[in-house]
């Protein structure tokens, strides 16, 4: 578990200094980089409860949801759609749990229904993806390496983290690629 920590710290230290790059290359205002640095941090200490517990415990999804409901009243002319976010996505996934018996747990509902409040429908779709995609990629290579079975189940929330994180940091860029 000590290396968990350890990697944990290391990949936070590395994306805090990803955001000082940002703000400079890009031209980040200070609000976003502020909001990048509380979204990564809140991600980075689900993800290492996720991985130990497999649960994301209520006062994780709290501080999603404060976060969400900022971002949401500093940028007002977005409001309607992350509230949309919030309950297509909520929505979705509660359908999917359902449907596949409780494969997905509820803290990872919860928590990719507060990411609508922070990115948006178009960007917790994405993350969603990207998210499942990481997942994927990871347990592929776990299995193939002999370090799990098939059916060994893995922390979806610090996947879903991954997704949220990259949604937030290249989302817009990437719809822009997709459509042009």
């Amino acid at each position: 578990m000590k290396r968990v920590y350890f990697s944990l710290a290391l990949l936070t230290g590395g994306m805090l200094l990803i955001f000082e790059f940002l703000q400079g290359a890009l031209g980040a205002s200070r609000m976003e980089l502020l909001f990048g640095v509380l979204l990564l941090l809140g991600i980075v200490t689900m993800a290492g409860i996720d991985i130990q517990k497999y649960e994301i415990p209520n006062f994780v999804q709290l501080y999603f949801l404060i976060l969400g409901i900022l971002r949401a009243l500093l940028e007002r002319q977005h409001i309607g759609d992350r509230v949309l976010a919030f309950f297509l996505m909520g929505g979705l996934l509660l359908a999917i749990a359902m449907l596949s018996g409780g494969m997905l747990g509820g803290g990872d509902i919860k928590l990719m229904a507060l990411a609508g409040l922070s990115l948006g429908t178009r960007n917790v779709f994405l993350a969603l993806a990207l998210g499942s995609i990481v997942g994927s990629i990871v347990g592929i290579g776990l299995i193939l390496a002999g370090k799990i079975k098939r059916d060994t189940p893995l922390p979806f929330g610090a996947f879903l983290g991954a997704g949220i994180f990259l949604a937030y940091l290249y989302g817009d860029r990437l719809w822009q690629w997709y459509f042009n």
